[in-house]
């Protein structure tokens, strides 16, 4: 019984405190990213430039993340005017503060990226990382999946463990997920995550 009220506990401040938290690291973070993706592509102009794509991929890390925070249409009680109240669900005021504009050029793949996340059915090359990603880790446990806030809670923090991975395909490790170019990128971009966070 105690155990199940702590944990109960720890789902109500997931949901009224972290959540709110997560989308603020993330909308700064997002904002902070887009900037300098910005300033580098008016500098370079479309170019193929390792550092403007992991510039790129460091925008469209966060945007994923907040793209999955932000309430679908069926995660929004709109009732609410009629007095019936959906406590598992967002109310209006709080679809409206948990929205963002994602740039066209991030939206294709920033979309596909979310939308296997939310399906969460086998393994498929990220959109976004660019290497093979099983989507099977995204299937949210039933003690989040009943209320949308903790849904998406559980699916923005499963994202943000994501890993940049270290080596790049060679004879030593064929195994290894992404070829030296595709590495280069999102070593790039992982260096970028790390000193905005530490920043």
């Amino acid at each position: 019984y105690y155990q199940n009220i702590l944990k109960e506990v720890y789902r109500d401040i997931q949901k009224n405190a972290f959540y709110q938290n997560v989308w603020d690291i993330n909308k700064n973070l997002y904002d902070a990213s887009l900037a300098r993706y910005r300033q580098r592509r008016l500098e370079l102009g479309s170019v193929n430039d390792p550092i403007l794509e992991a510039a790129r991929l460091e925008v469209a890390y966060f945007a994923v993340a907040l793209e999955i925070l932000v309430p679908t249409n069926n995660q929004v009680n709109k009732n609410e005017t009629t007095g019936l109240k959906d406590f598992n669900k967002f109310n209006e005021m709080e679809a409206d503060a948990f929205s963002f504009s994602l740039p066209s050029y991030l939206e294709d793949y920033v979309l596909r990226e979310v939308e296997n996340i939310r399906a969460a059915k086998g393994e498929m090359k990220s959109p976004v990382l660019l290497y093979p990603k099983n989507y099977d880790d995204f299937v949210v446990p039933a003690d989040y999946k009943y209320n949308a806030k903790l849904n998406n809670f559980y699916l923005a923090m499963k994202w943000m463990n994501s890993n940049f991975p270290l080596y790049y395909k060679t004879e030593d490790c064929p195994d290894c997920l992404l070829d030296k170019n595709d590495w280069l990128v999102n070593l790039i971009a992982a260096n970028f995550i790390t000193k905005d966070l530490y920043d």
